[in-house]
């Protein structure tokens, strides 16, 4: 069971002795998801001891999940940091924002050789066309949502993705010549104007 104390979560020190080749451990954070912003941080043993095993660690929080392979932690067996950041909603998104990030050491890994997969709980009650909902990245290059895809079933998506930004689930919209058939959504300067006016 995960120790957290203010937004810090931290394992017990022989927490991850038990893990099989290959298996996943589970961080349930789901008593913590009212939580805006949260970090888990594994000490170095523990990062060494979940490469060795090719372990993949699978952190619960609430109406987000994300799935990570030890193979992504590349800084050698420096400590990581994992942040999970609940940002402001956005209109028209179908899940909360979130912002999703790795330190280790200290250096930042932003992209992955093997996926990181990410899964979200939706707003069902606000989806028209099941075969449309997609998980959504924030460009922050062009302020453009991007789509990142995924599969869409009972209620939450799942989807990979070889970097880490905000994401965010969004429905396609798939009228003739429309924008959005290349997948990119409304620029979010305008979003974040509408959203300060409501």
């Amino acid at each position: 069971q995960p120790i957290v104390q203010d937004n810090q979560v931290i394992l017990e020190e022989d927490a991850l002795e038990t893990i099989t080749e290959n298996g996943t451990v589970i961080i349930d954070l789901n008593e913590s998801a009212d939580l805006t912003l949260i970090e888990i941080v594994l000490s170095s043993e523990q990062v060494k001891e979940l490469k060795a095993k090719n372990a993949v660690l699978r952190i619960e929080k609430g109406d987000v999940s994300l799935e990570i392979p030890a193979s992504v932690f590349t800084n050698g067996d420096e400590a990581v940091t994992i942040v999970i950041d609940r940002l402001d909603a956005v209109p028209n998104a179908l899940s909360n924002v979130y912002d999703f990030s790795i330190t280790q050491g200290n250096q930042r890994i932003s992209e992955f050789e093997d996926a990181i997969t990410l899964i979200f709980e939706t707003d069902a009650t606000k989806i028209e066309s099941e075969e449309n909902v997609k998980l959504f990245y924030l460009n922050e290059t062009d302020n453009l949502w991007e789509v990142v895809g995924g599969n869409y079933k009972n209620g939450k998506i799942s989807a990979g993705t070889n970097h880490f930004s905000t994401f965010a689930v969004f429905e396609l919209e798939t009228s003739a010549g429309d924008e959005n058939e290349k997948g990119v959504l409304g620029d979010q300067n305008t979003i974040d104007r509408a959203n300060g006016s409501n």
